[in-house]
């Protein structure tokens, strides 16, 4: 059995790539890792810092993410979720859409996969 973890924002980024420490750290294999030791994530967030911190992290410890699994946007969408779901007001195409870069790359991981079987599970934190 196969999972895929999908981690977005900056929070989920965040948490995401501490968990990753830890299975790293505790066992050799894991149902979020691949035969080759690549970890079974896609990294998303409309601004990149977190994330280019997050696998600059990475590969001190040995370069567990796939470079082919991190969709970045440039610049930020302001808090402001629709901008982050729909685009600028149209300006957006599939080709640079966050949503459509996002489902592409969800679905070439889980392609990898040998036999997947997973379930969406949200996770929320209330402050």
């Amino acid at each position: 059995m196969s999972s895929v973890l999908l981690m977005v924002g900056q929070c989920g980024n965040q948490i995401g790539h501490d968990l990753m420490k830890l299975i790293d750290s505790t066992t050799d294999s894991h149902p979020l890792t691949h035969r080759d030791g690549k970890i079974r994530c896609v990294c998303v967030d409309s601004e990149p810092k977190v994330i280019k911190a997050n696998i600059a992290d990475d590969r001190k410890r040995g370069q567990l993410y796939r470079d082919d699994n991190v969709v970045i946007d440039q610049r930020g969408r302001g808090n402001n979720w629709a901008l982050g779901y729909h685009g600028l007001l149209g300006q957006e195409t599939k080709e640079t859409s966050l949503l459509h870069r996002t489902l592409s790359v969800l679905r070439k991981e889980v392609e990898r996969c040998d036999r997947f079987e997973g379930e969406a599970v949200a996770f929320f934190i209330v402050k």
